[in-house]
């Protein structure tokens, strides 16, 4: 299915494509092989990596949270 969506989108439409892995371990979690090569030739070929950083918002939304909570409490 990854095949003919990217078959049909290469080089016509703009496609955005996210994983929450790195790009190198795609090919491995595709299932290798012929047709991960064709994937992943048609993803990465004309792409741009935009990486993200290690920051988990939702650590950071809950830290904000439990620190509004520990806040309202000492009131």
């Amino acid at each position: 299915m990854l095949y003919e969506l990217f078959e049909q989108r290469s080089g016509v439409k703009p496609t955005i494509f996210v994983g929450q892995f790195p790009v190198d371990e795609w090919h491995d979690r595709i299932g290798g092989g012929t047709q991960a090569d064709s994937i992943m030739d048609r993803i990465v070929h004309n792409a741009y990596e935009i990486p993200s950083s290690d920051t988990n918002l939702r650590k950071i939304y809950d830290s904000k949270k439990l620190k509004k909570l520990v806040d309202e409490i000492e009131k």
